[in-house]
């Protein structure tokens, strides 16, 4: 298949380094992956038109392969987890889970998708700049974006929990749209965007905020109510570039740097833009993510990966763990699985290692995906009790057939 999978059981600090996927060809291409939706499933290809699928154990479950030799650029699941959606050479698919069969998309150069929450549309940017939204039911448009948003490509764009739609494009300009193409909001900023996300909407009301990074330099924050308001965070410059931030526990934003620093800063009202902690994890960060059941970080430098535990009261951080990841290239993105147990991590010669907390970190969690079942290709749901007396029955067959052969 090209690729060596390497199973590891050793423990780096009490995490599970699980498994490693390194290509064996000698042209090494960064790695795509795509976790599963229910978390027992990655998807990934180095930018080939083969795509793998493998569970939580490793084993290879199935592949898919593109029609054409060009390079796969884009890989994801809707959020319901029924296809992978794929970009290749200016022409968009979606594999189907459940039929196993490829199908082309509607859409004729694209370069950019994005699911909403539910899965039930999908944001579409091409490469003449037209934007629109496709009905992930009858894959037909429901809305085209016109002169309200010109002809200009698409270079981030985020959905809110409510659908509205939040892009940025080469005119500079910042968009907020819904699925009916009513435009909510229209923001022109000073340098293109690199990144653009929704903050968590305040209690009892609907008021979203959208913040934008601005040139790696700066953070936007663009109040939809109240869009003359709209706030311009500025670091200092020791930082380095803004490699990516994120917003969490409520009203705060974590702020990953490339000279290694990682800020937090608050967007209450009474102290926006106030540093609440910084520290500086490498001498460079690569990457950032955040536990989707938290209160946990991974962030990577080019080799090494850092778990970070913050406290509740948002005052005192702790470095859990230090993982030093060797012959796998420079790091590139981390990515979490849904339920919390394990994340991975990419590199740009195209390894990707997958890591598994402890049951002491990661609490109460569903366990079947580390069965025995994994293992042996089997299937994913399988019951952990009664993988548990099959193992118990296996041991004493053996414990037998050794006596009795002694």
């Amino acid at each position: 298949s090209g690729w060596t999978v390497w199973m590891s059981w050793g423990m780096e600090n009490d995490t599970f380094h699980f498994f490693r996927i390194e290509p064996r060809r000698q042209r090494k291409n960064p790695i795509l992956a795509a976790w599963h939706p229910d978390s027992r499933l990655v998807a990934t290809t180095t930018g080939h038109r083969v795509i793998h699928l493998r569970n939580r154990g490793g084993s290879l479950v199935n592949s898919v392969v593109l029609p054409q030799a060009a390079e796969c650029t884009f890989i994801e699941w809707d959020p319901k987890g029924r296809f992978l959606i794929i970009l290749q050479a200016g022409t968009a698919y979606r594999w189907v889970l459940e039929s196993l069969q490829l199908e082309p998309l509607p859409v004729e150069d694209p370069i950019f998708l994005k699911f909403n929450r539910s899965g039930t549309f999908l944001a579409v940017g091409t490469r003449k700049g037209e934007t629109f939204f496709l009905d992930a039911k009858s894959w037909k448009r429901r809305t085209t974006l016109g002169s309200q948003v010109g002809q200009k490509k698409i270079l981030c764009g985020e959905w809110s929990a409510d659908d509205l739609f939040a892009f940025a494009s080469e005119s500079r300009q910042i968009f907020v749209v819904s699925v009916d193409g009513k435009l909510h909001g229209q923001i022109r900023g000073k340098s293109r965007a690199n990144c653009i996300s929704f903050g968590p909407q305040k209690a009892g009301t609907k008021q979203n905020v959208v913040s934008v990074g601005v040139d790696k330099k700066t953070i936007l924050l663009c109040y939809l109510e109240e869009p003359d308001k709209a706030l311009e965070l500025a670091f200092q410059p020791r930082y380095g570039e803004i490699i990516g931030f994120l917003w969490f526990q409520g009203d705060k934003i974590m702020v990953a740097f490339s000279l290694g620093h990682l800020v937090v800063i608050s967007t209450n009202p009474e102290e926006v833009g106030r540093e609440k902690f910084c520290t500086r994890l490498h001498t460079s960060i690569r990457n950032l993510a955040y536990s989707p059941i938290g209160p946990r970080v991974v962030a990577c430098s080019d080799s090494t990966v850092k778990i970070i535990k913050v406290d509740p009261e948002h005052k005192k951080w702790k470095i859990e763990r230090c993982i030093d990841v060797k012959n796998a290239g420079t790091l590139e993105k981390i990515s979490w699985t849904n339920d919390g147990t394990c994340f991975s991590i990419s590199s740009k010669t195209g390894c990707l290692h997958v890591f598994v907390l402890n049951t002491s970190m990661r609490g109460s969690v569903d366990y079947r995906g580390f069965g025995l079942s994994n293992w042996f290709g089997g299937p994913q749901n399988a019951c952990p009790l009664l993988e548990l007396v099959v193992f118990i029955l296996t041991f004493f067959a053996l414990a037998v057939v050794t006596i009795a052969v002694v």
